[in-house]
């Protein structure tokens, strides 16, 4: 489910901190039990 990037057209590469720590969050998010949807109502 879902896009996996691997590279960025931004300066900052695909590894940084930050990308681990919304990764991490992501996948927390999931283990709590929200979905996609409920995910993107945080962003929208």
């Amino acid at each position: 489910m879902g896009t996996f990037i691997r590279k960025s057209l931004g300066g900052a590469p695909a590894d940084s901190p930050l990308h681990e720590e919304l990764d991490g969050w992501a996948r927390r998010a999931r283990d709590a039990g929200m979905e996609r949807d409920d995910v993107a109502a945080l962003f929208a």
